[in-house]
């Protein structure tokens, strides 16, 4: 069965596009059209473009872990999102206070790897010590803690 595309909007990053794809929406962006489990045939102009076989999507948000953790120089966190949405992303020391943040706009269904280098919103390394990773969706939050070892 081969995929009837129409495409419905550009946005204005050139590299992002939406379509309708057999009737439900889709996302290109950068070459990679995002859907469920379906296959996929990308076809513009009477040329294949690519194929998308059996993507495996989370059924929900989740921060799966942090690592290395403790770290040194530099700590990932994986982070689960199962339709496309924005994560904010910040630190917050034991005691509170805000130390670094991120917004992460459009994520697309999947699994993502965020890092953090262990530096404030100025740039500046912090002190050794365990820090709360905050990750937030529209109305979703978790989050994990990572130790800091110099």
């Amino acid at each position: 069965m081969q995929a009837e595309v129409k495409e419905t909007s550009i946005n204005p990053y050139p590299t992002k596009h939406t379509f309708i794809v057999n009737d439900n929406p889709a996302v290109l962006n950068n070459g990679l059209l995002i859907m469920d489990s379906l296959r996929i045939r990308l076809v513009f102009h009477n040329t294949t473009v690519g194929t998308v076989d059996q993507i495996k999507l989370p059924n929900s948000y989740g921060v799966d872990s942090a690592f290395p953790n403790p770290f040194n120089n530099q700590t990932t966190i994986s982070i689960a999102t199962p339709e496309i949405c924005d994560i904010h992303l910040e630190v917050y020391n034991l005691l509170g206070q805000h130390i670094w943040s991120r917004e992460f706009e459009q994520l697309f269904p999947g699994n993502h790897k965020i890092s953090w280098d262990g530096t404030n919103m100025h740039g500046e390394y912090v002190d050794s010590g365990v820090y709360v990773i905050l990750a937030s969706s529209s109305g979703w939050s978790e989050s994990i803690r990572v130790a800091l070892l110099k």
